[in-house]
């Protein structure tokens, strides 16, 4: 994913990492932005990786976190519940299941969004 990232967009100012979310290779107060997408919930220590992502902000630096989170919203939670148990056991062949049972299992024990906002 990172040499596709690189190849749409080769810009100079983009620092493009691959690392341990618990131990960036990057200077403190060094980054605009840091991005992860559907990686926080494989991360073994949320919080350790939470503060890394502090240290290598900038001042008003964003992080920007892309994952499932359970929904709040009792409605909301049971369709995405269903659409979840559906989509592991209906929708893909059997090699496939553990996989995404594994996945719907950690979106549902992930922390709400809010909480990690501070």
């Amino acid at each position: 994913m990172l040499k596709q990232a690189k190849i749409r967009n080769p810009s100079p100012l983009i620092q493009y990492v691959h690392a341990s979310a618990e131990q960036l290779p990057v200077k403190e107060n060094s980054a605009h932005c840091v991005t992860i997408a559907f990686g926080l919930r494989n991360v073994d220590n949320r919080e350790k990786a939470l503060l890394e992502f502090h240290r290598v902000l900038q001042k008003n630096g964003t992080l920007i976190v892309l994952d499932f989170f359970p929904a709040q919203n009792s409605l909301f939670k049971n369709l995405f519940n269903f659409y979840n148990d559906k989509n592991g056991s209906v929708h893909f062949t059997d090699h496939r299941k553990p996989m995404i049972s594994a996945i719907n299992n950690v979106s549902r024990e992930m922390t709400a969004g809010e909480v990690y906002c501070r």
